[in-house]
């Protein structure tokens, strides 16, 4: 009995400890013993359990279609005609809630009174499922990241693919079927020294030798496009049939990215070499970041440059220069400066262009291109000194000009005074011979002023009285005197602008210029055969720096709004040779004329700006 006893302590203590919730009940399905086990999982003590019914403690219900259990001792196969066998279900506990379990039972019988009856072992299955879920879960998610991964993954035992992803199917350009099957041939993607390369890797990783996880191979796909690839592997298993974990990622446009790179590089680094120029980027701060230059340790060495900024190394007046550029090239301009430096015991010049440098779109610094002009400026100064010589070679020419074709006018109209003079003189007491000889004298004389006067107006003195004119109003008031001094059978037209903007002048002046060029154009007309027309045109136009210092009277003047006078004809024209002197005072193509109606116009534009 004390051996007996000794057993039945063990017995109880086994049945305590046990993970899984153990229940006994009688022939009359009552229950007379449950372990803690049982107790957490239903919910119920073991004193309140024993006696009561044991579908009363134990509630299961098929998981499937939620039918309550009637009997869980017969349903589990607990009886002596059958073995018992494991059912899943479901368990409600008595606070309503429900645990998926898996349970049997057996039927025992006690040897010694006879008595009959069965034990129910209930496993909890929560924790379980839910490793399973997370099982299931975390595979679809490896497949998930696996089949939309960019790049190919593979699984390749010996020379079979197991599995392939569609980034791989896509690189390659082989389906998945294909690639599958077992007659394919792995290397089929490779050329003659790729084929050698795998079959060293194959047969290094039969042979358990190490290999490089990593290597780029060039393979052609399905269609024979060449495709440069990076491949990174994972032994799973070693052996005469290794199987192998690859993941391929196709950089072909990298690869060409980087060799156009190269190529930008090389050429750009060609371009620099072959440049003259000297090149400088700056910062966003003025530092020196790099520099490309043939001669320009002959100025500074660059370690006492670069890494600095501009004001620390320049002079403060070529410092000054790029500050005040910078206010235009940090809004995306490009600025150009002239400086000069004392150098090699003589003054050199330097052009600056300065150009913006961004990055994303933000100003990251910029770029100064610097060009020794030294030998420009010093050919600019020899063509200003060799213009000015022109320019008094021409004066000496066209004073020479005025001279010979004053000193041969004014001697006619001498002799013709001196001659008259010396008639009146010889004519005595015939007072109208003698009056008719004092009429020349007066009219030659009368000549030779108006003659002074046309060279005073050349010389741009003439202006005696100024008054504000609207340049149409005064073509429109010497209509008629115009069309008495051109050729019969000429056509004057007039095409005047209203609302001209005022010109102060003197108007007896330019009613002289404007007849000049009416009167030089119905010459050039009458020159020709047949009869022709004269167009007189007056406007206003906004002339900037530039067009005029393009135009032939250049004395710097100031841009703005100009009133204009055109007068055209249909004559035949002037060849460059003519048209190069047509300002030339006592220059004519004419047999008539003194040739110094043009230069009287001009000399009148000049008196009046």
């Amino acid at each position: 009995m004390e051996g007996s006893g000794r057993q039945g302590f063990w017995l109880e203590a086994c049945l305590e400890v046990s993970g899984d919730a153990l229940i006994s009940c009688d022939q009359d399905r009552l229950v007379t013993f449950m372990n803690r086990a049982a107790e957490q999982l239903t919910g119920l003590r073991s004193a309140q359990a024993v006696g009561r019914p044991v579908t009363e403690v134990l509630k299961l219900f098929d998981p499937r279609s939620g039918e309550p259990v009637a009997d869980p001792v017969e349903a589990l196969g607990g009886t002596a005609r059958r073995k018992p066998r494991e059912s899943r279900l479901r368990l409600q506990r008595m606070d309503g809630s429900a645990r998926y379990v898996s349970a049997t039972s057996s039927a025992v019988r006690d040897s010694a009174s006879g008595a009959k009856g069965w034990v129910v072992a209930v496993r909890d299955e929560a924790h379980r499922l839910a490793a399973e879920e997370a099982l299931r879960n975390s595979e679809q998610l490896y497949r998930t990241i696996v089949e939309n991964s960019f790049d190919g993954i593979y699984i390749l035992q010996g020379r079979h693919y197991l599995y392939v992803n569609p980034a791989f199917c896509s690189i390659t350009g082989y389906s998945f079927a294909e690639v599958t099957r077992r007659t394919f041939d792995y290397n089929v993607f490779l050329d003659d020294e790729g084929r050698a390369f795998m079959e060293e890797r194959f047969a290094a990783r039969s042979e358990n030798r190490p290999v490089p996880s990593q290597y780029g191979l060039r393979i052609r796909n399905k269609s024979g496009r060449p495709v440069d690839i990076e491949v990174s592997t994972i032994s799973l298993e070693a052996g005469p049939e290794p199987r192998v974990l690859g993941i391929m990622r196709d950089v072909s446009a990298r690869l060409s990215v980087e060799r156009e790179l190269r190529e930008s590089e090389s050429m750009m680094r060609s371009v620099l070499s072959s440049m003259t120029d000297t090149i400088f980027r700056f910062d966003a701060e003025g530092r020196f970041l790099f520099y490309n230059s043939p001669r320009i340790e002959l100025i500074m060495p660059p370690s006492a440059f670069m890494g600095r900024r501009y004001d620390e190394v320049l002079p403060q007046p070529i410092a000054g220069m790029i500050r005040s550029a910078l206010n235009d090239v940090q809004r995306g301009r490009t600025v150009e400066f002239e400086y000069s430096l004392e150098m090699h015991g003589g003054i050199m010049w330097f052009s600056a262009r300065l150009s913006p440098v961004t990055l994303s779109g933000a100003w990251s610094g910029f770029i100064a291109l610097i060009r020794d002009i030294t030998e420009r400026k010093a050919q600019e100064v020899s063509r200003e000194r060799l213009e000015e010589q022109i320019r008094r070679s021409q004066k000496l020419e066209s004073l020479g000009l005025l001279a010979g074709g004053m000193a041969h006018d004014f001697n006619d109209l001498l002799m013709g005074i001196l001659g008259n003079a010396e008639l009146a003189a010889d004519a005595g007491e015939d007072r109208s011979l003698c009056s008719t000889y004092l009429g020349q004298i007066e009219a030659s004389a009368r000549r030779a002023a108006d003659l002074c006067r046309q060279l005073m107006a050349y010389s741009g003195r003439s202006r005696a009285a100024s008054e504000p004119l609207d340049l149409s109003d005064l073509v429109r008031s010497m209509a008629e005197l115009l069309r008495v001094n051109i050729p019969e059978g000429v056509i004057l037209r007039f095409d005047l602008a209203t609302g001209l903007p005022q010109v102060l002048g003197d108007p007896v002046d330019l009613q002289q210029a404007v007849l000049n060029l009416v009167s030089n154009a119905g010459g050039e007309i009458g020159a020709g055969a047949g009869t022709g027309s004269i167009v007189v045109r007056t406007g206003s136009m906004y002339c900037d720096r530039e067009y005029l210092r393009g135009c032939y009277v250049d004395d710097s003047l100031t841009p703005g709004i100009y009133a204009t006078l055109e007068v055209s004809d249909t004559g035949p024209g002037m060849d460059e040779r003519t048209s190069s002197r047509i300002f030339d005072p006592f220059f004519n193509t004419r047999l008539q004329g003194r040739g110094i109606g043009l230069a009287v116009v001009l000399g009148i534009v000049r008196a009046h700006h």
